[in-house]
This record gives C-alpha cells, sequence and structure tokens, in this order.
C-alpha cells in the first residue's frame, strides 16, 4: 500500500493516459493579456531636425543671396536684419531705405578693410607730427589738413553706424553697447573739440 500510494503521488497518469483518481485535477490555467511592447525607434535614425535649425539654415541662405547681390563671396560681415531695431535716433525705422543702404555698407567687408587702413594711415600721421615741427613748415601744414580729412571720415562712420545700429537704446546691437565703439566714439569727439580749439586759438593770434 506505501508504494502505491507513493506511485500514486509521484506518478498521477497511469498508463492509459488518464488522471489517477486519488490526485487532485490542476485549475485551469488562466489567460493574462500583456500590453503591447512599445517599439523603440532605430539608433541609427537620426532625430527630426529641430525648429532652429530650419531657421539658421534659412538665415544662411539668405546672406549667402545677399553676398551674391554684392558680387564678393563672403563680403557680408553680419546680416542687416539683425541690427535693425526699433527706430534710431527716434527717426529711422527699420524699413527707413537710408537706414537699410546705410546698413549694407557698414556690414560689407571691404568698409570694415578701408576703416583700418584709415586707421594706420593716421597712425602714421601721428607719428610724423613731431612737436619739434616747424608750424610754418608744408609738412605741419599738411599733417593738419590730413588731421581734418581722418576727423571727418571717422565722424561719417559714427554717424552712420548710429543711423543704423542705433545711439544706445536698440537693444543690444546698438552703437555705444560695444567697447570698440565707444572707445571710437570718444577718439573722434576729442578729435573734433581739439580741431575746433586749433580753430579758435588761430582766429584770435
Amino acid at each position: 500500500k506505501a508504494q502505491e500510494t507513493k506511485k500514486s503521488l509521484y506518478l498521477p497518469l497511469t498508463d492509459t493516459g488518464r488522471f489517477n483518481s486519488s490526485v487532485a485535477p490542476l485549475p485551469p490555467l488562466m489567460h493574462v493579456s500583456l500590453p503591447p511592447l512599445r517599439e523603440e525607434p532605430e539608433a541609427d535614425q537620426p532625430p527630426p531636425p529641430p525648429e532652429e535649425d530650419e531657421e539658421a539654415e534659412a538665415a544662411r541662405k539668405k546672406q549667402l543671396a545677399e553676398e551674391e547681390e554684392s558680387g564678393v563671396p563672403g563680403a557680408m560681415l553680419f546680416r542687416v536684419e539683425d541690427v535693425l531695431h526699433g527706430r534710431s535716433l527716434f527717426l529711422f525705422s527699420p524699413a527707413n531705405p537710408l537706414r537699410v543702404f546705410l546698413g549694407k555698407v557698414v556690414s560689407n567687408r571691404w568698409f570694415e578693410y578701408l576703416m583700418l587702413v584709415m586707421i594706420c594711415a593716421s597712425s602714421i600721421c601721428l607719428c610724423l607730427d613731431d612737436a619739434d615741427l616747424d608750424p610754418d613748415s608744408q609738412m605741419k601744414a599738411a599733417l593738419h589738413v590730413l588731421d581734418i580729412i581722418f576727423v571727418i571720415v571717422f565722424g561719417v562712420e559714427v554717424a552712420m553706424k548710429v543711423i543704423v545700429s542705433g545711439f544706445l537704446f536698440n537693444g543690444r546691437s546698438s552703437y555705444m553697447r560695444s567697447a570698440w565703439n565707444v572707445l571710437d566714439f570718444f577718439i573722434v569727439v576729442i578729435s573734433v573739440i581739439v580741431l575746433v580749439l586749433e580753430a579758435v586759438m588761430n582766429m584770435s593770434d
């Protein structure tokens, strides 16, 4: 009997393939529904480009078109639209033809090269203007004339950039928001004051 009990415990199936009556039948399997697996994106598939990249690409194409119109590739230092904010000097709107034209001139690389040449020439004249130079000599007179020309040129440059970018209240691109522009502005102002004082002293003499 012990052997039959042991056989009934460990061998629930008989030779005929039916369950032994001494063993309780197993419960039916439960059907469990699993949520569908999420499809992960492939690692090699690049993410969709953001809108900022599209705007940057459009801006780059527009700048290339402006450079092609100027006839010199890479001639534009910056986009004119980036500095046309508000009314410069409370007079010139961003769509003002004069302001747009001056913006194209100021943003041209060759204009910057011209200003660098003028700065070098002004520095050379400053070195030649010695204190021991005879005031009545032709060299002194030529240096004085060149000094006036340089002041006019640099003054026109300041006026053009102020009209394009605004003086101070036109955002981050305003003229006086740049340290180099502040230096240029004070140099031009001091040069004008010196020329005016020299003219007044010559008239008094």
